[in-house]
């Protein structure tokens, strides 16, 4: 079962767009993987986690329906695949009071190219910000991200997507501060300069 505990100190790790922002004392925290099943297959490489699949790590918690990794012949993590319905993860940026949150169908990480793939009703939530989408992608060694529609025949139902599957951001308006009345002027409603 090591090749368990290693994967999922790599998921935990690396999977998921907010890895970069993590509390940085959650890579020193230990890696909690629970599922109602686990079969792990060292001939082909491969690690599968079904049923309430959670993995914590700190304040990094996924959560999906199955988990599956997929290793190199050197016992590296090459590709991890969490699914549900949908698969959410919820992770503290360092100096932040509010956490990152977000769902899609599937998200899976490939290792080597170092490319975070969510698909499927994606939303994250960030800082009162919600990005929704089809597909996004997360660059982690150049910190881009790359969102785009469904394309003709990617959707369920064979279909592209239509104006509502379109990539949408909501930005809140600026949160609005009281006026504190001592910049030297009048506040509002008292005395003006006397004459």
């Amino acid at each position: 079962m090591t090749k368990s505990v290693n994967s999922g100190v790599l998921l935990a790790g690396l999977f998921f767009v907010t890895a970069a922002a993590a509390l940085s004392t959650d890579r020193d925290q230990p890696i909690e993987v629970t599922a109602d099943f686990v079969e792990v297959d060292d001939k082909i490489g491969v690690a599968i986690y079904r049923g309430n699949v959670i993995v914590i790590q700190g304040s990094t918690h996924f959560t999906g329906h199955t988990l599956t990794l997929k290793y190199a012949p050197d016992q590296q993590l090459k590709e991890a695949l969490l699914e549900g319905a949908p698969a959410t993860f919820r992770q503290r940026p360092d100096n932040e009071e509010e956490d990152i949150e977000g769902e899609a169908l599937n998200m899976r990480y490939q290792t080597q190219e170092q490319l975070i793939h969510m698909t499927n009703k994606v939303k994250i939530v960030q800082r009162r910000q919600i990005y929704t989408g089809h597909h996004m992608t997360y660059d982690t060694a150049r910190n881009v991200l790359k969102a785009r529609k469904a394309r003709p025949g990617e959707l369920s139902n064979g279909a592209g997507a239509t104006d509502d599957d379109r990539v949408r951001i909501i930005i809140p308006p600026a949160k609005k501060t009281e006026p504190s009345g001592t910049n030297g002027g009048p506040r509002a409603g008292g005395p003006g300069p006397k004459k």
